[in-house]
């Protein structure tokens, strides 16, 4: 039955917007996170957004190692935020890193359509990623560390949350997209550990937390009295913890 679907979408040439939909389709019933899928079909959307600027044809005939690496030549020119609803256009162009990611995302689409029966071979196969440089990351130092935590007022509900976050993040070196992610299920106060998801279906007890015991029981102690839109199991995206919100 796939295999005569397969055929049948051969002979069809189907358009690139039907490919990236069926392909969101199939990385949700693999169980990717919601923000995985999500990027990959912004990855994706923005290559069909190209290809309708060069006036091509829309459709899988156009998805090959030259057009992409075309691509990849357009985005190292491409300003930041250009053509972003909201966020005004940068002098800057995309990072390396940026360009990058967008090339993962073609190749995993590539190797998902010679796998399910689109294209006769992976058409990127040969296509060399990018070279993107390291990035090293300064760590805070005493000072800056300290004036953070001072910014915070602890007496309040809201900052007294925020404070034991930082402190977790701190001590277990969290990304903030996952401290945001963190609900009373993933802790456990006793035994002073936090569980970290780890790509959305594996649960590891890790992240041994240093934690004082103490200001965790504290936190959920003050937690009784809250709302619920302060619980970190909320999805509010105004108080919840989310991740723009403990960037912000």
């Amino acid at each position: 039955m796939n295999a005569t679907i397969a055929i049948q979408d051969q002979k069809t040439t189907p358009a690139i917007d039907e490919l990236i939909c069926r392909y969101e389709l199939a990385n949700q019933a693999d169980g990717k996170s919601d923000r995985t899928v999500r990027w990959y079909k912004e990855m994706l959307r923005s290559f069909q957004n190209y290809v309708a600027s060069r006036n091509r044809c829309p459709d899988l005939s156009i998805f090959n190692i030259h057009m992409v690496r075309d691509y990849i030549l357009y985005l190292r020119s491409k300003p930041k935020f250009a053509g972003h609803p909201y966020t005004p256009e940068q002098d800057k162009v995309l990072s390396p890193r940026t360009v990058l990611c967008h090339i993962r995302a073609l190749k995993a689409f590539s190797s998902w359509l010679y796998s399910e029966g689109y294209t006769e071979e992976n058409r990127l196969r040969n296509l060399k990623l990018p070279k993107a440089p390291a990035t090293i990351v300064e760590p805070l130092s005493a000072e800056e560390m300290k004036a953070i935590f001072a910014s915070v007022n602890k007496n309040s509900p809201i900052g007294f949350r925020n404070h034991v976050i930082l402190l977790t993040i701190l001590d277990t070196g969290l990304r903030a997209s996952e401290a945001a992610g963190i609900c009373l299920g993933n802790m456990n106060v006793d035994d002073g550990y936090i569980k970290k998801s780890v790509l959305a279906q594996y649960e590891w007890a890790v992240l041994k937390a240093e934690v004082e015991r103490s200001v965790r029981q504290r936190k959920l102690e003050h937690m009784r009295e809250l709302p619920d839109y302060l619980v970190p199991d909320s999805c509010d995206e105004k108080n919840g913890n989310t991740e723009d919100n403990l960037e912000d």
